[in-house]
Order: structure tokens, then C-alpha cells, then sequence
């Protein structure tokens, strides 16, 4: 067991989260050899045709990295990724669950949004892994961020912390797909299986809550009171 795998159980440390559109879960999780699979960044998608940026600044300069936030979703960016793409065809989302086991010396580790500082204020050792759970982040605009008294280990200090994971996550980290409600998970679930995609091996949920960023919802991710629906 490495620092990062022996720091991940300290805290309890269940999953990384990553949103994206699901028109690209055929390309992560199916088996094309053709194709690159699971989460590839942006740098490495060796078809560019295909390559539609969620983000078309990447202001923190990483485009060989993927963002990930730790337990949860980003609210803030995921409601600017959503409305940044309102105009575009095949608008809907999806969160994908990934195992925090990805986690490596490779990684990049930001307390707060990664962007800040065009990517000044990421780093790449356990010590800023670590310093994500800090009581207190002190952020450039000299903002102070202090951890709640009973927020939950695995949680960061300010929901908008980053770990940036290099090049690619292989589909085998994937564990879930989270969908907004449960018809769209059922409808997406039948186009994956249209398209020659096995979904048997990943848990399926759905939550309103991870889709929002309204402050009832936001309340409720905080809390932990927006527990996930597993789709039977």
C-alpha cells in the first residue's frame, strides 16, 4: 500500500466523481480496440473529431490531466459546464463513480478550484492531497474556506477541491453511472446495450440532488441527506 492508497482509507475516501455527456459512454466504457477507452484527457483522445471540450478554455492548463472531485460533484462548475453547452445536440449528462484507487504520484491535487491562478495552485505529492482536508483554506483572494465541525472525513474542506488524474482512468476504475432521475437512466442504459455496451459490471443510481445546484439541493449533497437511488 502506497501514501496515497494508506491516506485514502484514513479518510474513509469512497469515490471520485467526473461528469461528462452521455453521448461519450460508448467510447469510455465500451471495447473497441479501435478506440481509446475509459476517461481519456483531453490531449490523448487520438480521434480529435470526436473531442468536444466541456470546458473550451481549460483555464489551469491541463489538458493531459482529468478533473475529478472527491465523494461528490462540483455544483458550481458542473451548473456552468451545463449551461456553457445548453445550445449543443446531445446535451444530457451523466456523473460517472470512480475508485479512488486511481489515485497516484502522477496525480495533481488542488484545495479549491483547480483553475484558479490559470493552475497556479496545483500540486502533485501527498502533502497537498492532504492538505484538501485542512480545517482551513486560505484561498488567493485571501477568502478563508473553514472545514465544518461535523463534515464528514471523506469530504474536502471546500466542495470545489480537485484531483487531477493524468491521461487517462481506465474503464476497470469506473463503479458507477449516476443519472438525474430514473427514466433517463433506464432510456441511456438501452442505448448503451444498442450499442454493443455491457453496463452488468457497474452500479447504476440516479439523484436529482447531483444534477442541481439550487441551494435546497446543495444543502441536502452537503448533509448527505441526498442519498444515492440505486436503479433495481
Amino acid at each position: 500500500m502506497n501514501e496515497f492508497s494508506e491516506f485514502i482509507r484514513e479518510r474513509g475516501i469512497t469515490t471520485l466523481v467526473h461528469f461528462t455527456k452521455t453521448k461519450n459512454l460508448p467510447f469510455i466504457l465500451g471495447n473497441d480496440p479501435t478506440m481509446n477507452s475509459g476517461i481519456v484527457a483531453n490531449e490523448f483522445i487520438s480521434d480529435k473529431s470526436l473531442l468536444e471540450k466541456i470546458d473550451p478554455n481549460r483555464w489551469d492548463g491541463k489538458e493531459d490531466y482529468i478533473c475529478t472531485s472527491i465523494q461528490v460533484p462540483n455544483p458550481y462548475y458542473f451548473d456552468t459546464a451545463k449551461k456553457r453547452n445548453e445550445t449543443t445536440l446531445f446535451n444530457d449528462w451523466v456523473i460517472l463513480k470512480i475508485s479512488p484507487d486511481v489515485i497516484n504520484k502522477s496525480s495533481n491535487f488542488c484545495s479549491f478550484n483547480s483553475a484558479t491562478g490559470k493552475g497556479r495552485y496545483i500540486e502533485s505529492n501527498i502533502e497537498a492531497f492532504k492538505k484538501i482536508f485542512n480545517n482551513k483554506i486560505i484561498k488567493p483572494n485571501r477568502k478563508v474556506i473553514t472545514r465544518k465541525p461535523n463534515e464528514y472525513a471523506n469530504r474536502p474542506t471546500d466542495i470545489q477541491a480537485e484531483v487531477l488524474i493524468y491521461k487517462q482512468i481506465p474503464k476497470e476504475y469506473i463503479t458507477g453511472l449516476v443519472f438525474p432521475n430514473e427514466a433517463i437512466a433506464k432510456v441511456e442504459l438501452l442505448r448503451l446495450k444498442l450499442c454493443g455496451v455491457d453496463t452488468s459490471e457497474y452500479k447504476i443510481y440516479f439523484s436529482e440532488s447531483y444534477f442541481e445546484k439550487s441551494n435546497r439541493y446543495q444543502k441536502n449533497i452537503e448533509d448527505g441527506a441526498s442519498e444515492l437511488k440505486v436503479l433495481t
